[in-house]
């Protein structure tokens, strides 16, 4: 019912979805037989809507084109819904709450009115993570969402570094056959491709939210910028494989892998934020990050078509929802929580910490609009991946429930160690049992 509600007061009217418009125009020319992709020179290409996609996901979505406009619209905009319902479930979130929060969160607002593939993109990591176990399931899962959008390439880092190596063999054979496919046979060669989205990168880059387009901004040149982002995408990858060497959990490494992704990519948009809910949703039991997160994105950005009254209704539910989750307990027969678990209890901000927010603070406020609106985005990237590399001691509301139910945190491995230990631990408890009872009888205890 509250996924419901939150659906229901999304207002998606008035809005024409523009990147589905993309893949549909794509689409209906791959049918025809036509080159699906613009000339860089064109009005369309220049527009920001024209189709940029590998050929192979346009192949994939060529059959809504054969729908009336309005009829694709629609259908798009309920298995964007659906696949975030999934992506939640897979993740390990079953309650309504969960899915209520990233389809109330304005990136996710946006990614609906304009028919992005994001809420696919987050299915395809959830499904990645869930079948981590299975060598097909995750490598042909990070295989789908490399190929529809390439800046997630570090997913396949994740697979590496975890050392699932037949999972990263099976992501990287399926990635280099749909695309060397659809080069070999498709309009358009690598080179060709690859020159097509340098001149999309030079052209969008400075005005959306990425690191490369904030350095751009801030006056490095374009390669320098983009070598920048790299940096921090790699350094971050290399501090979660440290972290997770230190406290073995995986969670760590795919959650950076996401951040990595969206620190690296040169042109990130606001919708593209919805894909923070993969390590919001695998590193808390509780919906209080992602209420957080929510109420970030609406600070972020407003939608198009969206009145105040929804805006301040949106934060009023947020700011509920946090409270619920303070005070209600994960699991039934568990105590309530008091109000004040929301704060880590017994440590206070260091300095260094304190420095870095008040120098934030500062440059929000002295930075240009455009510059603003980008450091504010490249910020909350960072505080993602900040609280992925657990930087910070994360509140027992976040990480309780992974460490005291056994969550699918450790996932098969564990449970197949646990398998592969007890029958040797009952073996030898059989073992020495028979000479313990015998050693008991011949010694009695001695008496109190």
């Amino acid at each position: 019912m509250a996924v419901a509600a939150v659906v229901g007061a999304l207002d998606l009217r008035g809005v024409t979805p523009q990147d589905l418009g993309a893949f549909l125009h794509g689409g209906s020319r791959l049918l025809a037989g036509a080159d699906p992709y613009s000339p860089v020179a064109s009005p369309l290409f220049r527009s920001g809507h024209a189709f940029v996609y590998p050929v192979v996901a346009g192949w994939v979505l060529a059959p809504l084109s054969l729908l009336d406009r309005a009829v694709a619209d629609g259908v798009f905009a309920a298995v964007s819904v659906v696949a975030i319902l999934a992506s939640c479930a897979l993740f390990g979130h079953r309650r309504p709450l969960e899915p209520a929060l990233i389809l109330a969160a304005s990136a996710t607002v946006i990614a609906l009115q304009m028919g992005t593939l994001n809420a696919l993109l987050l299915l395809g990591l959830a499904v990645a993570w869930a079948g981590r176990d299975r060598a097909w399931m995750a490598g042909l899962a990070v295989a789908a969402v490399i190929v529809a959008k390439l800046f997630l390439l570090p997913a396949l880092a994740w697979l590496v570094l975890t050392r699932r190596w037949r999972a990263a063999g099976v992501a990287l054979i399926a990635t280099a056959l749909a695309l060397g496919a659809g080069f070999a046979l498709g309009p358009l060669s690598l080179h060709q491709y690859s020159s097509m989205l340098s001149v999309l990168s030079r052209r969008e880059a400075a005005e959306g939210w990425s690191l490369t387009g904030l350095a751009v901004n801030l006056g490095l040149p374009s390669t320098a910028a983009q070598g920048v982002a790299v940096v921090a995408g790699v350094g971050l990858l290399g501090a979660a494989a440290w972290q997770q060497r230190r406290h073995t959990d995986e969670r760590i490494v795919f959650a950076a892998a996401v951040v990595a992704a969206l620190l690296v990519t040169p042109i990130l948009w606001s919708s593209y934020l919805v894909l923070l809910a993969a390590p919001l949703l695998l590193l808390s039991r509780r919906p209080v990050p992602l209420a957080v997160g929510c109420v970030v994105s609406w600070i972020l950005v407003i939608p198009d078509q969206v009145s105040t009254a929804l805006v301040l209704a949106g934060l009023a539910v947020a700011a509920v929802v946090v409270v619920a989750a303070a005070v209600v307990p994960v699991a039934s027969g568990s105590p309530p929580r008091p109000l004040t678990s929301l704060v880590p209890r017994g440590r206070r901000p260091s300095t260094p910490e304190l420095l870095v927010a008040t120098g934030a603070v500062v440059a929000l406020a002295l930075a240009s609009p455009v510059v603003r609106s980008q450091l504010a985005c490249v910020l909350a990237v960072l505080a993602a991946g900040a609280w992925a590399l657990d930087l910070w001691p994360r509140p027992a509301w976040s990480t309780g429930g992974a460490a005291r139910q056994g969550w699918r945190a450790t996932g098969g491995a564990a449970r197949q160690g646990s398998q592969a230990t007890g029958g040797a631990s009952r073996q030898g408890s059989r073992a020495t049992g028979g000479a313990s009872r015998q050693g008991s009888q011949a010694t009695p205890a001695a008496p109190g």
